[in-house]
């Protein structure tokens, strides 16, 4: 039970590390902007759109 009492004190010191932060945080920056990865999200959206299309146009759909 003392350790528990302990860890319940100490609960509200967590700390993530700040190179762990700073890489989630560029990866979110990078990742939606058109700066960054979003450009390569987009083109894959629209050349799944264009897969459709083609398959629509010669009949697989």
């Amino acid at each position: 039970m003392e350790n528990i009492a302990y860890y319940a004190a100490d609960a509200d010191k967590f700390k993530v590390d700040e190179g762990y932060e700073t890489a989630v945080n560029n990866w979110g920056n990078l990742s939606n902007s058109q700066d960054g990865f979003g450009w390569l999200f987009s083109l894959l959206d629209n050349l799944a759109e264009v897969a459709k299309g083609i398959k629509t146009l010669i009949g697989l759909a």
